[in-house]
């Protein structure tokens, strides 16, 4: 996404996770235009449950769900393959017998098994809450 438009970028993203800021050059708070503008036009837009109160924008040429608030701005992000999110050097969605040991190095709390998820702690202090979902 630096440095250039989506058209120029790699199908495969690999996106460093910010804690509280953004993924890649994906910013929180950001606009839907501005999300759209970075991306390009390529994308479907859906409710994802009946009760959604906003539209998710699906990027699956980047494997990218993008939801936003009530005002229009990015609020989460989903990401999967082709997508290669990364947190401290460590590529979230590679094999999964090697991610979970490696959580711990990178800074991350120790991960926790829960039916076919995995969830670890990514937050940097005791008043902070964060945390991300493998499965």
């Amino acid at each position: 996404m630096k440095g250039g438009s989506a058209k120029k970028m790699s199908r495969v993203l690999k996106l460093e996770i910010r804690p509280f800021e953004g993924l890649g050059d994906l910013r929180f708070g950001m606009s839907r235009r501005d999300v759209r503008a970075l991306l390009g036009q390529e994308f479907r837009s859906f409710k994802k449950t009946p009760l959604a109160d906003s539209l998710t924008d699906a990027y699956a040429q980047y494997g990218l769900h993008l939801y936003y608030d009530g005002q229009d701005r990015l609020e989460l992000v989903e990401a999967f393959r082709p997508c290669v999110p990364i947190f401290q050097g460590v590529e979230l969605l590679g094999p999964r017998k090697v991610v979970p040991d490696r959580l711990p190095e990178a800074g991350a709390g120790g991960p926790r098994r829960d039916s076919e998820w995995l969830t670890t702690d990514l937050s940097r202090s005791p008043g902070e809450r964060l945390s991300a979902a493998l499965c």
